[in-house]
């Protein structure tokens, strides 16, 4: 039997939405404690474009190997703002987020409250969050969909830095040089 007073109904008959923020919707904004003993906020990102992961860094093997790749990428794309989202206590996500080296603000859920805003639980999952603040595409779910949304991101972010080069240096495609030469 279940107690719908406490929140122990089955999935089933849950109303908690689980399916992910689809694209174009507005990304929720939240507060969290972060290992550095700062806050941590959608709006603390500013205009910039974010890759916000939610992680179980302490209970989560492919959230670890997320984050060993991840790291060693982002130096390939410093640009790219990463935040990530994990759940529990400080002490051992603190002694992960050391152990791996992570160089991205770690934020902490308690009740996966923001996980409930973005409609998702499972992890790794991440979203892309446009200077607008609004999803962009479905969110990643597992390693490989986060790594291609990051090569993603930063592949559009190389295209619209070319896309801002004067048209004398804009590389010209094959068809485009045979026609002028």
């Amino acid at each position: 039997m279940t107690d719908s007073k406490k929140g122990n109904l089955p999935i089933s008959q849950s109303r908690i939405r689980r399916d992910g923020l689809a694209d174009g919707e507005t990304a929720p904004s939240f507060d969290l404690a972060t290992l550095d003993g700062s806050r941590m906020s959608l709006s603390s990102f500013g205009s910039s474009p974010l890759i916000l992961i939610f992680t179980d860094l302490v209970n989560c093997s492919p959230c670890k190997n997320l984050l060993t790749t991840l790291r060693e990428v982002h130096k390939l794309a410093p640009y790219i703002e990463i935040a990530i989202i994990s759940n529990g206590a400080f002490e051992p996500n603190a002694k992960v987020a050391v152990e791996y080296e992570l160089p991205f603000q770690v934020g902490l859920q308690s009740h996966w409250e923001v996980s409930t805003a973005y409609a998702m639980f499972r992890v790794p999952c991440a979203y892309f969050i446009n200077a607008d603040e609004k999803i962009c595409g479905n969110v990643a779910v597992g390693v490989e969909q986060i790594l291609n949304l990051f090569v993603g991101v930063a592949i559009n972010s190389l295209l619209e830095a070319v896309g801002e080069m004067s048209p004398s240096m804009r590389p010209v495609s094959t068809a485009e040089g045979l026609k002028a030469s």
